[in-house]
């Protein structure tokens, strides 16, 4: 009688791209033979692919790995790995830190997994964290086939991830993503087209392009005609059954006049950019390395929104960065009120290693962090829920993703990125209604299927 498969269940912490490569990972043990499960309990390997981009999001992760260690009592053999950010930035440091973990893997060794879980199995503990460029453009090419039955998406899921690049060469200095995910590379524009294809194929209806800075797309390519973002974009719209195309996150630099173009020509293009501008101060962004200005900033989105009326425009906000004044901590709260975003993400200022800004003296308490991160709150959360009430009233296009916990209502998304809640009967993932919006919440919508 053969062995039964072994099971591998991945926790994920982070970025659409941690979401990306678990997703890679699964992908790979299946064609080994391996299941997936959803639960911890049983797996024969327990992944935790981390995030070290902000400081909390790093100690959740290796407290994680101490909460997975009665799942390797409970059953002898059990190998706990961590991979991603942090097994990146730390290598072989978390073996010596935490016997609980025989295996470390970094961003580059994703397609290493099975051998390096062979090597393991003979009771050596491993710290893979070379850098392999050709093999990780190699390991992005495990797209979802035919075969794969466990990934039969048709009819279970309307959106999907692709990155078209890995990395990232502007080195902010509070960034610890060049650290951790390395220099830039695009991908093949042939094997990007070919991925999304794949996706639609399965029933994907909305496709997310990843990239640390997403529209630079192309500019590590050799040759003098090479794809640029837009280009890209054209190539993608044309694919039979796309109905959505996202991308997160772009870097305001690179919103280029022929990207503005394609949302007010591009029906597949999602209404909706996440523009991180990281502070209202020109100061503060020079020392930063942002290399841009708060005006050329409001420029990019009054062109956005004049080519594209009722476009989503989300953002990343830092408060607390060493040296920033109450004066500048203003202009932050002034931006916020002149950009009116859809919604943002902020977070206290911490120094990561190995970054430049890890050296600036800090000039502010926690607590002085903690008093800006509130009154930053107290501006945006009203201005964002303003922002949904209006859409009160109106009937808008909703991809359905799923149904809700409560029976008869189902959720989904509009091309503006907001999460939409509705009751109707019989509908399948990846429908397209036109949903009447009745109420506005402020992380969500709800309403009822508008009549024909």
């Amino acid at each position: 009688m053969s062995e039964a498969p072994k099971k591998i269940y991945i926790r994920t912490f982070g970025c659409q791209m941690n979401d990306y490569d678990s997703e890679r990972m699964y992908r790979l043990m299946e064609r080994e033979g391996w299941q997936r499960q959803a639960e911890p309990e049983g797996a024969d390997l327990i992944v935790v692919n981390t995030c070290s981009v902000r400081e909390k999001a790093e100690h959740k992760a290796l407290s994680e790995v101490g909460m997975m260690r009665k799942y390797k009592a409970e059953k002898p053999g059990t190998m706990i790995a961590l991979a991603g950010c942090v097994a990146q930035q730390m290598g072989e440091t978390l073996l010596r830190k935490s016997p609980d973990l025989d295996l470390v893997f970094g961003t580059h060794a994703i397609d290493k997994l099975p051998a390096l879980i062979e090597n393991c199995a003979h009771e050596k503990r491993l710290a893979e964290t070379s850098w392999d460029y050709d093999s990780l453009i190699d390991f992005e090419k495990i797209a979802p086939t035919a075969t794969d039955n466990s990934l039969s998406w048709k009819g279970t899921r309307a959106s999907g991830f692709v990155p078209i690049m890995r990395g990232c060469d502007k080195h902010c200095t509070f960034c610890i993503v060049p650290q951790t995910r390395g220099k830039e590379v695009s991908r093949p524009i042939d094997d990007i087209v070919r991925e999304v294809r794949d996706l639609v194929d399965h029933g994907i209806k909305d496709v997310t392009l990843l990239g640390q800075i997403v529209n630079r797309y192309g500019r590590t390519f050799a040759e003098t005609k090479a794809p640029v973002f837009h280009e890209l974009l054209d190539e993608l719209a044309k694919i039979e059954g796309i109905y959505r195309l996202r991308f997160t996150s772009s870097h305001p630099t690179y919103i280029t006049p022929e990207l503005i173009a394609r949302f007010r020509d591009m029906p597949q293009l999602a209404s909706h950019v996440h523009l991180p501008v990281q502070s209202g101060s020109d100061r503060l962004l020079k020392t930063m390395r942002r290399g841009h200005k708060i005006d050329e900033y409001l420029d990019k989105v009054r062109e956005l929104r004049e080519a594209r009326p009722g476009i989503s425009i989300t953002t990343d906000l830092i408060v607390g960065y060493p040296g920033e004044t109450e004066d500048e901590f203003e202009l932050t709260l002034q931006l916020i009120r002149d950009a009116e975003f859809d919604s943002l993400y902020a977070f206290k200022y911490s120094p990561r290693p190995n970054t430049p800004a890890e050296n600036e003296p800090e000039t502010l308490t926690e607590s002085e962090k903690s008093d800006r991160l509130a009154r930053l709150f107290e501006v945006a959360l009203p201005q964002a829920l303003a922002r949904n009430k209006a859409l009160v009233g109106k009937s808008m296009d909703i991809l359905v993703e799923g149904e809700s916990r409560t029976p008869g209502r189902y959720y989904g998304r509009t091309a503006c990125n907001r999460m939409v809640y509705f009751p109707a009967e019989s509908l399948a993932v990846g429908d397209v209604v036109a949903v009447r919006i009745d109420e506005a919440f402020q992380n969500a919508l709800a309403g009822t299927l508008a009549a024909n």
